[in-house]
């Protein structure tokens, strides 16, 4: 249908486990090699190549520490959590992170659209 689609990704294998770089790389590396038959079908881009924007503004800031209070709500199967605790920690450094970086893929998106 002429649509040109992208699919943006982060490489995580799981994500309630911390990763170190280098494992973090080889996965990228792993996703890449998968979404590679897809060349010329669709564009795909690792958002670990992508510089995160400066901040978030404070409406999608709520939205990504709901995400995470949903991701770790989910992961626990409760509704009451410590939001000291680690996994809490993990998923919104890792969704804010996620949140940055895609809304800075779709700033230069719509820079070169315009």
């Amino acid at each position: 249908m002429g649509h040109d689609v992208t699919i943006a990704y982060l490489p995580y294998g799981n994500y309630d486990k911390e990763i170190n770089a280098f494992d973090l790389r080889r996965q990228d590396l792993y996703t890449r090699r998968v979404l590679s038959p897809l060349h010329g079908l669709i564009n795909y881009v690792s958002l670990l190549d992508v510089h995160p924007a400066e901040e978030l503004p404070a409406g999608l800031e709520k939205t990504v520490e709901t995400a995470s209070a949903f991701d770790t709500m989910y992961t626990l199967q409760v509704e009451d959590f410590d939001r000291q605790s680690h996994l809490y920690k993990l998923r919104i450094e890792r969704d804010r992170a996620a949140a940055l970086q895609a809304l800075s893929l779709l700033q230069s998106e719509a820079r070169m659209q315009s």
